[in-house]
């Protein structure tokens, strides 16, 4: 038999492990993303080229620069 509270518990975890992301525009400012692909299609950015901004393989992808909030 299928026990929902232990689905419930492990939904709520991967809810709580979503990471979000704060861009820094080019002009400077900052916005909290919880979404990076959506965030990288509305701004026509490469999400791989902004994994490699985020883990320091380069400085910037088209001039907007990527951390993860927390660090």
């Amino acid at each position: 038999m299928f026990d929902q509270s232990r689905w419930a518990c492990r939904n709520a975890r991967i809810v709580q492990d979503k990471s979000k992301w704060i861009f820094v525009h080019p002009d400077g400012k900052e916005e909290i993303v919880e979404n990076l692909s959506k965030f990288c299609r509305k701004h026509s950015l490469n999400k791989a080229a902004m994994y490699e901004v985020y883990h320091g393989k380069r400085n910037h992808h088209k001039q907007f620069k990527l951390k993860k909030q927390g660090d």
